[in-house]
């Protein structure tokens, strides 16, 4: 996955990967959800295989939310 991008991604590559703008990519770096190479005061770099970790954490944290979700309305209307 992700093959065509290099291993260190600037935050452009970033928000074009995960269809996100720019406040939106700063808010998870922020929060530490996404977490950035320094290189200097204000230039930061995204390593591809941590980008990837937080891919699949959050595909598998919407993953279980859907599946609770319909657990629970499955149970709601089969009373």
């Amino acid at each position: 996955m992700l093959d065509e991008y290099p291993d260190i991604l600037t935050s452009k590559e970033v928000m074009e990967i995960l269809g996100i703008s720019k406040n939106t990519l700063y808010e998870l770096i922020k929060n530490g959800e996404i977490p950035v190479v320094r290189l200097g005061k204000k230039l930061r770099r995204i390593n591809k295989k941590s980008l990837l970790k937080f891919i699949y954490t959050y595909h598998n944290i919407l993953l279980q939310l859907y599946l609770f979700r319909k657990k629970e309305l499955h149970c709601k209307y089969n009373k």
